[in-house]
């Protein structure tokens, strides 16, 4: 015996149907909305064509604008007085061992430190060595080399090595030796020598001529 379909039941089948039907109709215009057709590209392709002509016409037009311009040419003028090239003479740096040794045995003037300065540099330009540390660091010769106590160097006798390599010394270049009052006193090696100066709390000395 067949079942009787209610009025029920029947009416959930259309408002089934029905609600389908309005979702189908949803989904399509949505998708519509956000893919655009074949006529909506062309006109897009159509407008942007048209704004680039626009921008061609507006580049030609500020070409012959600038075209327009004279060219100026820029001649260069000659330095004034005020901005001339200054020429400046820089110094060799002094040699770092002559001051160091010169501010540990001299007595901190000027005129000491050049005497000890001339004394380093005769030594050197007479073959006791081939470099200032080589006359400085000689075995017995300079006592301070390898002291420990720091030099105290000033610009008085960094002023006196500088002089001393430009060539003002304070002696000849006979004048080798150097040493204290009482060092001279109880040295019988420094008492052959000859005494040439005593100043400067030193006594200033050269080998003795036959």
């Amino acid at each position: 015996m067949r079942r009787r379909i209610t009025r029920l039941e029947i009416w959930l089948l259309i408002t089934l149907i029905a609600f389908i039907a309005v979702l189908s109709l949803f989904v399509i215009g949505t998708i519509k909305s956000f893919v655009p057709n074949a006529n909506e590209i062309k006109a897009d392709q159509k407008r942007m064509l048209e704004e680039l002509k626009i921008m061609e016409s507006d580049l030609a037009m500020m070409a012959e604008f600038v075209d327009k311009f004279e060219v100026i040419p820029i001649t260069p003028t000659e330095p004034t007085a005020e901005h001339e090239p200054i020429e400046t003479t820089v110094k060799e740096p002094v040699d770092e061992w002559l001051v160091k040794i010169t501010a540990l045995e001299c007595d901190g003037s000027y005129e000491g430190a050049l005497g000890v300065a001339t004394v380093i540099l005769n030594r050197l330009e007479t073959g006791w060595g081939d470099t200032i540390h080589d006359v400085v660091s000689a075995p017995g010769q300079f006592s301070v080399y390898g002291s420990k106590r720091k030099p105290p160097i000033t610009e008085t006798i960094i002023k006196a090595c500088e002089d001393a390599m430009s060539g003002i010394r304070a002696f000849g270049p006979e004048v080798q030796y150097f040493c204290t009052p009482k060092a001279y006193e109880r040295s019988s090696f420094f008492q052959t020598l000859e005494v040439v100066d005593r100043y400067a709390g030193t006594v200033w000395c050269r080998k003795a001529r036959k």
